[in-house]
């Protein structure tokens, strides 16, 4: 009650009265979409609710078609000539008792017909008197000669949104100063698109449109201060790595932010109202009003407006020329990263089918629209190419264009099911994080959500065999054999019959999941069955065993195949176990003893090969050199002289591996000399071929570079040259890459902390799904060592990976003990227990006995 301008704000609000309510902007097909609610009858000013605004409702979103409406009713009211008197004294003590019952949370009303004579709670006693303190202490923040936006920003998303958020409702009090926090951050990210204090244009989106205070024209400049980022910021590899990495890991999230802010502004009311808080807003789909592909022919324009459907065409004068220089921007493959260009394709491809089928989109952009002038140049340039390829479009749903416009739209068939490629793409990340969760999402996206799957869906299902294959194998990776057998069972009662590629696919998994004995076991059931062999499955018995430790076993499968191969041709009698050996298995038990025995027990495995006249090939070789020039670099040359004399040609891992050996003079060379070997080794490697890429190659040119982690002269610039050049090839940084980088970091001297915090945020690594738990260890690790324990929690909490090890698990519940942080060692201890993802006694015996529980114990975090 100390805050007189916070009474005021109530009092104001509770005598405010609702506004009317707005009738909808007739226009075409407006009826037919239906998805905002429409509008109800507005209470009496004196009914208990009256002094409210219903929360996002369609008449209080300026630039919508409601708001359209409001200012031409405005327009038809008189404004009066002398100011009211002040109401009676009745009424002030009537509006001191409204508001004692509010603060007090008591208030309650009256109504027999619809309430059955009980008291019933309106929404203003969910907003109690610290709401309204908090407001007047935001008016104060925002009238500061130069207010800090972000702090008031934050301060209003931490106190003042949830409660209003949760009551579903806005005073109208509270309007003006929520339009104006929400418009000055707008003109901000336009004025200075790169003040990184500032939230990100899509959340501040959400939260305008949720409380129906988005003006369209200031969204508008903000997302042009956007655009002109993109366009026209060209990053020099002439600057230090940290200063590349954190520019670079800015335009990819501009180009993250874009598309979000898009999806948002094009999505129906309820949606954005209906939208779970803890949902991505990379998982939301585009949803865009049936019957967006008219037929005939209209302006490009107001084909465009048909997108965002929630407001009038001539609301969007500011809007369409942006949205346009979007498609361009997020088609040019020298700027969009595909992955950024595939999380708007279905966006992206509606946008080409009208431009296509507009009457005037053979003009220059500028004609038809109003393109801001400093992205004039840029889109006229993109334009030609756009129109030259867009003579072969025929379906934006799945065509295909030729680079550098690549416009996808994958199509999707079957009941909550994903395009197979899709599936396909997650199945392997899954399989590489050893994220299991993420391989049950995959099914799903695979299988679908019937039970049992109509006829439609099991016929698209057995067209992708070897998509079951996969998932038997990573789910018997990931030990998970319950869940193989599941899939396998399900496969058959489809009426897909397991071949021997499925057989396979199951060794395979037991290979990866290092099970010898189940490995053996599949065998044994292969055999009795006399399911037809072939090579791939010899090859990865024999592999499998020695991967799993059974080096003798493996060797002796190899001497096995030969054996069964010799005793069909001397006896001429067919075996379904009868494969001729080649050098695939060979290359495959090299590859395996190399890791456990080293050369001499390979070069006897080549002897093997020999006596079969088995010649080796460019595989054989790479794998002798990936361990020669490591253990013994002085017979590498004897190695590429016998290469030259078969007439093998060296490959791309062959490229990879020999930059190992340039390794000490790539790190001591001048700056000069440095980038010219860099620049040699790429040519190598890719053979001036534009399309040609190994992005292996360029992590291991990196990892050498960065090997020391100290920062010689030059070695910046190298590294910002690799990272331009796979940026021109249109290539992602792989997770390795990553690694390499923030274990430099962490590891100067002193430690680069905010280089590391900043290349996981600005490259938004935390929602990255090919970022595997390596690079998560390596980073809590380095800020563990480096004293940061704050950071190094922070990371395992919002990483969400739980394949990281026991050890790192323990190291990391030291720290936090050691550093007085006990609540987050409990939950530390509380997620490790969550996490855990145990298949037999064996395994949930061993994660019981690791030394972490033991610490857990001790400090009285576990029982």
């Amino acid at each position: 009650m100390k805050d007189t301008r916070a009474v005021c704000l109530l009092c104001r609000s509770l005598g405010a009265g609702t506004r009317r309510p707005i009738p909808p902007t007739p226009r075409c097909n407006i009826t037919q979409i239906q998805w905002r609610s429409h509008s109800t009858p507005t209470p009496p000013a004196s009914a208990p609710h009256a002094a409210k605004t219903t929360f996002g409702a369609p008449g209080q979103q300026d630039g919508s078609r409601d708001g359209a409406a409001t200012e031409a009713s405005a327009a038809n009211q008189h404004t009066p000539r002398f100011r009211r008197s002040p109401p009676p004294t009745s009424t002030v003590t009537g509006n001191l008792a409204i508001f004692e019952s509010v603060v007090r949370g008591q208030r309650r009303h009256q109504d027999d017909d619809r309430f059955g004579g009980k008291p019933a709670e309106t929404p203003e006693s969910t907003l109690d008197l610290k709401t309204y303190n908090d407001v007047a202490k935001l008016m104060r923040m925002t009238e500061q000669p130069k207010p800090d936006l972000s702090e008031a920003y934050d301060f209003f998303k931490t106190e003042i949104y949830p409660g209003i958020n949760a009551a579903k409702y806005v005073p109208r009090v509270f309007e003006p100063e929520l339009r104006k926090l929400i418009q000055r951050i707008l003109t901000a990210m336009k004025n200075d698109p790169t003040l990184e204090k500032l939230p990100s244009l899509a959340d501040v989106t959400l939260v305008a449109l949720r409380l129906g205070v988005l003006d369209i024209k200031s969204w508008a400049r903000a997302m042009q201060g956007r655009l002109e980022y993109l366009c026209l910021t060209n990053v020099s590899p002439e600057v230090s790595l940290e200063e590349y990495q954190e520019a670079t890991g800015r335009i990819k999230m501009f180009f993250d932010d874009v598309a979000q802010s898009w999806k948002l502004v094009s999505l129906p009311h309820h949606v954005v109202m209906e939208l779970d808080p803890h949902t991505p807003l990379a998982d939301v789909d585009f949803r865009l009003p049936e019957g967006h592909n008219q037929r005939g022919e209209s302006t490009l324009y107001y084909s465009l407006s048909k997108l965002l459907h929630a407001y009038a065409p001539l609301q969007l004068r500011p809007v369409i020329p942006l949205l346009l220089v979007t498609w361009v921007l997020f088609n040019d493959s020298g700027r969009c990263l595909p992955g950024n260009r595939a999380a708007a394709s279905h966006f992206l491809a509606s946008i080409t089918g009208l431009v296509v089928r507009s009457k005037d989109s053979n003009m220059s952009p500028e004609k038809l629209v109003q393109i801001p002038g400093k992205l004039i140049p840029y889109v006229r340039h993109r334009w030609t190419v756009m129109h030259n390829q867009l003579k072969e479009w025929n379906d934006p749903k799945q065509s295909y264009l030729k680079h550098p416009t690549l416009i996808r739209k994958l199509d999707v068939t079957g009941s909550g099911r994903k395009h197979f490629l899709e599936v396909k793409k997650s199945l392997n990340k899954a399989l590489s994080g050893k994220n299991s969760a993420m391989l049950e999402r995959a099914w799903l996206d695979f299988f679908g959500h019937e039970s049992p799957p109509s006829q439609k869906t099991i016929e698209d299902l057995q067209r992708f065999p070897s998509i079951w294959n996969q998932f038997i194998m990573a789910f018997n990776a990931l030990r998970r054999p319950q869940r193989a057998i599941e899939v396998w069972n399900t496969m058959t009662q489809i009426g897909l019959e397991p071949t021997i590629k499925t057989f396979t696919a199951m060794m395979e998994g037991c290979s990866r999941g290092r099970n010898a004995s189940a490995l053996e076991n599949i065998w044994d059931q292969i055999v009795e069955l006399g399911v037809p062999l072939d090579t791939h499955a010899w090859t990865v018995r024999i592999s499998g065993l020695i991967e799993c430790g059974k080096a003798d076993a493996g060797l002796s499968a190899l001497d096995e195949m030969a054996r069964i191969w010799n005793k069909q041709q001397t006896s001429g009698e067919p075996s379904a176990q009868a494969v001729q050996p080649s050098i695939v298995p060979v290359n495959a038990a090299l590859f395996g003893i190399l890791r456990i025995n080293g050369i001499p027990a390979a070069m006897k495995i080549l002897q093997w090969a020999e006596r079969y006249n088995i010649e080796p090939d460019v595989i054989t070789y790479n794998t002798l050199l990936q361990t020669m020039i490591r253990r013994a670099p002085e017979q590498v040359d004897a190695v590429l002289e016998m290469m030259n004399d078969q007439g093998v040609e060296p490959d791309e891992g062959t490229q990879t591996i020999l930059i190992e050996g340039m390794g000490p003079y790539l790190r001591h060379a001048g700056p000069e000399e440095k980038l010219e070997a860099v620049k040699r080794i790429i040519t190598m490697v890719t053979g001036n071929d534009p399309k040609k890429t190994n992005p292996s190659a360029y992590a291991k040119l990196m990892f050498e570079l960065l090997k020391e982690n100290e920062s010689h002269a030059g070695t910046d610039i190298a590294v910002n040259h690799i990272m331009q050049e796979m940026g021109n090839r249109r290539l992602e940084p792989t997770t390795h890459m990553y690694t390499i980088l923030v274990e430099h970091f962490l590891h100067r001297n002193p430690p680069a902390l905010d280089a590391a915090r900043k290349l996981i945020e600005t490259h938004d690594l935390f929602n990255k799904p090919h970022i595997d738990h390596v690079f998560w260890e390596r980073a809590i690790s380095g800020f563990m060592n480096a004293g940061d324990v704050d950071s190094a929690f922070d990371l395992f909490e919002r990483s969400k990976n739980g394949n990281m090890t026991m050890r790192l698990y323990e190291h990391l519940l030291r720290a936090l003990i050691a550093n007085g942080k006990g609540l987050e060692a409990a939950r530390l201890v509380k997620a490790v227990d969550e996490m855990k993802s145990s298949t037999d006694e064996e395994t949930e015996s061993r994660f019981r006995l690791h030394a972490f529980w033991d610490i857990a114990r001790q400090y009285g975090l576990s029982q």
